[in-house]
């Protein structure tokens, strides 16, 4: 009985690893880590990131969290079918910021990694 038990659960296991493998995945199309390099102080910065459901069950993104309040993040759906594409575009106000800023946002989907981390430096300079 005990190696019935055992051979159960190895292929109940091998079966909801390959059910986790064949979900839904997110791919960036574009380059999810970039820098701006300069940009002036008090501008609104919008920046578009293309994606795709490169898995074969359907892509949900669930939330979003930027790391500061001068960033707003918008995605034209919340769900993308298999083979599907769609934008996530994040905007920045740089107002009252100088320096070397990096901006990070954190994108929260029903993949099995779960998150994933845009992530924007740029070097703001002081509006003349």
């Amino acid at each position: 009985m005990n190696v019935i038990n055992i051979c159960l659960y190895v292929c109940l296991s091998i079966y909801a690893n390959l059910l986790i493998k064949d979900g839904p995945q997110l791919t960036f199309i574009d380059n999810r880590c970039i820098d701006i390099g300069y940009v002036e102080e008090g501008s609104i910065q919008e920046l578009t990131f293309r994606i795709k459901n490169t898995g074969n069950f359907p892509l949900a993104i669930t939330d979003s969290f930027p790391t500061c309040n001068c960033t707003g993040v918008h995605y034209d759906r919340n769900a993308f079918a298999p083979g599907e594409e769609g934008e996530i575009t994040i905007k920045i106000d740089t107002s009252g910021k100088l320096g070397k800023q990096t901006v990070v946002v954190r994108i929260v989907t029903n993949t099995d990694i779960g998150s994933y981390v845009i992530r924007v430096d740029m070097n703001v300079n002081r509006n003349k």
